[in-house]
């Protein structure tokens, strides 16, 4: 394949990246205001110890970067949610404000699924400790 094919190919590859994306928010908008008229929160750390382990297995190898996208990208998707945390501006962690390592900016669920050690060491504020510890204990 020419160089040229090549780049033909990855820009199509980014349309339909760029599509999917767009789809996703609208979807991701229509779950928000159901859980809305149904008074529910719009983060659900329970929710995400489910499907956090089926987007894990997806993602292959799992760089802090890659870990910090997905991250990223739903939190995006929620700007308009109202009350979805900011992981990015570290609403969630003390003391982090002249750390530059990601681990301060990912949904603490979804860092403590793939890098337990990095999770251990955040600084949580008392309110996300206690829903995260919530969301990971076990029925009975």
């Amino acid at each position: 394949m020419t160089l040229e094919k090549h780049r033909s190919r990855l820009s199509q590859i980014t349309q339909e990246i760029l599509r999917l994306h767009n789809e996703r928010e609208k979807t991701v908008m229509r779950i928000q205001k159901v859980k809305k008229e149904n008074n529910q929160i719009p983060w659900d750390p329970k929710q995400e110890r489910v499907i956090f382990p089926k987007l894990i297995d997806s993602l292959g190898e799992l760089s802090l970067k890659k870990v910090f996208w997905l991250s990223l990208l739903i939190e995006m998707h929620c700007d308009d949610c109202g009350d979805y945390p900011s992981w990015s501006n570290r609403v969630h962690v003390l003391g982090s404000e002249n750390e530059s390592s990601l681990i301060y900016q990912v949904n603490p669920v979804l860092l403590s699924l793939t890098y337990p050690e990095a999770y251990a060491n955040l600084r949580l504020t008392e309110d996300y400790r206690l829903k995260i510890a919530e969301a990971f204990e076990r029925d009975e």
